[in-house]
C-alpha cells in the first residue's frame, strides 16, 4: 500500500511515498535517502525495488525528494549537505509520529550521497543505518577548485552545469561544493550499521570503503560487497540481477537488527 506524502518544511513541503505492508500492526521503517540530484525512486529505480521486498517481510519505507529533486519545489540554490540533512531530519521526525509507524524501530538508508546524509542523522538515534555505495568520505574538493568554470547568475552567484551519467545537465551552487568539501569524516556513529557496496563502482574506491568501515566505532557492523556491480548496483542498466543479489543478502539482516 502507498500513500503520497507532502511534509511541511519552512514555507513548502517535502515530497514522498510512504509504503506500508497491509497488516494491522505498528510498522518498523527504513526511511531512504536517495543520492547527488536524483529523486525519491532513486536512480533506475533503485528504491521502489527495495521498498517492495521490505514490505513482503513487514517493513514500511518512507522514500522522500530532496532539495530541487524531483517533486520538491525548493530552491536548487539551498542544495548542499546541510539542507539535504536538514531535510532527512523533518522527514524522520515526521513519520515517528505517524501511528501505524514503530517509532523505536526507523532506519535510515542513504544510497550515495544520502549515505553522508544518514550518517549525519546519527543524532536522531535510528535503530540501524544502511548505506548503499555510500559518498561518507570522498570530497569533491576538485569540483570547487574549478573556479574559471563558474559561471554568475543574475543575482550574483557562482554556479557550474554538470553533465550526469544518465545525460542530464544539472546546475550546481558553489555553496554546494564549499559545503561538501568541508564535512569531516563521519566515524563516530555507535548504532548497528550495514555497509553495501559494489566492486565496479567508478566513484568510490574499494580501499576507501574498506578504510571508512575499520575506522568506525560501532561493534555491530558488517559490509556486504557485491562483484561486477556499478554505483547504482546496475540497476540503471535496467538489469537487477545484482540489486536482487543484494536485497537477498541485506533482507536478513535488516530484519535481524530493526
Amino acid at each position: 500500500m502507498q500513500e503520497v506524502v507532502y511534509i511541511p518544511i519552512e514555507n513548502t513541503y517535502i515530497p514522498g511515498i510512504l509504503q506500508l505492508p497491509n497488516i494491522d500492526k505498528k510498522h518498523p521503517l527504513v526511511l531512504m535517502i536517495h543520492g547527488m540530484l536524483s529523486c525519491k525512486s532513486g536512480d533506475g529505480r533503485l528504491f521502489p525495488i527495495i521498498a517492495d521486498a521490505l514490505e513482503k517481510v513487514g517493513i514500511a519505507t518512507l522514500r522522500i525528494d530532496s532539495c530541487s529533486c524531483g517533486e520538491s519545489r525548493r530552491s536548487r540554490k539551498l542544495y548542499k549537505p546541510t539542507t539535504l540533512i536538514e531535510e532527512a531530519k523533518v522527514a524522520f521526525e515526521h513519520v515517528k509520529k505517524d501511528s501505524r509507524i514503530d517509532d523505536t524501530r526507523i532506519a535510515i538508508m542513504g544510497h550515495s550521497l544520502g549515505g553522508l546524509v544518514a550518517f549525519n542523522c546519527a543524532g536522531l538515534k535510528p535503530k540501524c543505518l544502511i548505506t548503499l555505495n555510500g559518498a561518507m568520505n570522498k570530497k569533491r574538493t576538485e569540483e570547487y577548485q574549478l573556479i574559471d568554470q563558474y559561471k554568475i547568475d543574475d543575482e550574483g552567484d557562482k554556479y557550474i552545469m554538470q553533465k550526469q551519467s544518465d545525460g542530464r545537465i544539472e546546475l550546481l551552487y558553489e555553496d554546494f561544493y564549499k559545503d561538501i568539501a568541508t564535512f569531516p569524516n563521519q566515524y563516530e556513529y555507535e548504532g548497528n550499521y550495514l555497509m553495501c557496496v559494489a566492486t565496479n563502482d567508478p566513484h568510490i574506491t574499494m580501499d576507501t570503503n574498506y578504510e571508512f568501515f575499520e575506522n568506525l566505532n560501532t561493534q555491530n557492523k558488517k559490509m556486504i560487497v557485491i562483484e561486477d556491480a556499478n554505483h547504482t548496483f546496475n540497476a540503471k542498466t535496467g538489469d537487477y540481477t545484482k540489486l536482487n543479489e543484494l536485497i537477498s543478502k541485506m533482507l536478513p539482516w535488516i530484519e535481524e537488527n530493526l
